[in-house]
């Protein structure tokens, strides 16, 4: 009954999601969400090749659901999208309990597996951080040409000192609410014929410090060793998409 309930309301506030969520975050009540993000990437990539100083990001978020805070999901939620707001603070409002080999568990944080409302909540916890990284992104020299996410996934590209600055600013917001970019999982995108990045110190500020000893580097096909690597993102030289754009 609890997965009926919330699949009606998710499909009642669809055009509510969509008008809250904007075309920044494709990955609920947008059928089309993949495309569009696939589609805007190569097209960015595409249109940069040879450009200097253009990077892409590719990120993740790491144990996304089971990680969140549910406080920032339901007080995002109150504000943005109350129509659903009574039922998922009825559904995560308080700890559930795990009994484990006759020990009790409190379970507080995080979403349920197979929630159908899970995902707008776990993207109202993201539009806490996303909308204030992507200003802090702009300000200042050069600028981002686009963001998004699907999901737990996300893009930025642009200048590259704009993309440094919007990975240090999920780095810095996002813990609070239970975001965390997977540091394994990043990568940079460079347009092909573009020349590689000299200096990747701006897109590590604000990483934490065990982060460093597991990074990886690829510069196209090759990749180098833990030890050449430590603190630095993957590097990626991408290859020029043979669609045809329309």
């Amino acid at each position: 009954i609890r997965r009926l309930v919330a699949k009606a309301l998710a499909a009642s506030v669809q055009a509510d999601v969509r008008a809250w969520f904007g075309a920044d975050l494709l990955g609920e009540a947008r059928p089309n969400g993949t495309d569009v993000a696939v589609h805007a990437t190569r097209s960015w990539v595409n249109r940069h090749e040879g450009v200097t100083g253009r990077v892409g990001a590719k990120a993740d978020i790491a144990n996304a659901h089971p990680a969140v805070r549910r406080q920032s999901c339901l007080g995002a939620l109150r504000r943005s999208l109350p129509a659903v707001s009574p039922w998922l603070e009825y559904c995560y409002g308080c700890s559930s309990k795990l009994i484990i080999a006759g020990e009790v568990i409190d379970s507080a944080a995080g979403l349920h597996c197979g929630d159908p409302l899970a995902g707008v909540a776990w993207s109202a916890a993201l539009m806490e951080v996303y909308p204030e990284a992507r200003r802090r992104a702009d300000d200042g020299a050069g600028k981002l040409d686009m963001a998004f996410w699907f999901k737990d996934d996300g893009w930025a590209s642009g200048d590259g000192a704009a993309v440094a600055r919007y990975l240090l600013a999920i780095r810095t917001l996002g813990p609070p609410h239970g975001i965390v970019l997977s540091e394994k999982k990043l990568e940079l995108v460079i347009p092909a014929g573009s020349p590689p990045i000299a200096d990747l110190s701006a897109f590590t500020a604000g990483r934490p410090p065990a982060a460093a000893s597991t990074a990886s580097t690829c510069s196209g096909r090759r990749r180098v060793g833990r030890a050449a690597a430590a603190a630095r993102p993957r590097v990626r030289a991408a290859r020029r998409s043979s669609v045809v754009e329309r």
